[in-house]
């Protein structure tokens, strides 16, 4: 009989090596793209879960989704709004043009993707005054 945590959560193949993982999964599903890509897109989701509850408690109106941050790494070319540096290789965040805290509202006309860096450089600037600076 084998023990659950030898067989792999989504194909049920048996694992040689399983992990401590809590769903073990074989080599072939855990480097699997559509697997990956679902993944990030969990991600993505709960980012923007977690902004609108931010934006909420705040008392700010608006929401974004991931389909709005997906459109806008499409329009910006998958570049930082302010250095043009590489989101893949620097990792995005969503920037409000107009800081929530100085009037902006939570909606995807006032995104764009910047990079962490420049994200905290700004702070609670608006983009134009970041951008003179």
């Amino acid at each position: 009989m084998l023990d659950l945590s030898t067989i792999c959560h989504e194909c049920g193949a048996y694992v040689a090596r399983p992990s401590n993982a809590r769903w073990p999964l074989c080599p072939r599903c855990e480097h699997d793209p559509k697997r990956i890509k679902r993944r990030e897109r969990r991600r993505e989701a709960r980012r923007c879960q977690l902004a609108r509850e931010r934006a909420w408690r705040r008392g700010v109106r608006g929401k974004f989704y991931p389909e709005d941050i997906d459109r806008l790494r499409r329009r910006q070319g998958n570049r930082c709004a302010y250095c043009g540096a590489d989101l893949a290789n620097t990792g995005t965040h969503a920037e409000h043009k107009t800081p929530i805290s100085r009037g902006g509202l939570n909606v995807a006309e006032n995104l764009v993707l910047s990079c962490p860096a420049c994200n905290q450089a700004k702070g609670t600037m608006t983009r134009d005054e970041f951008l003179r600076r």
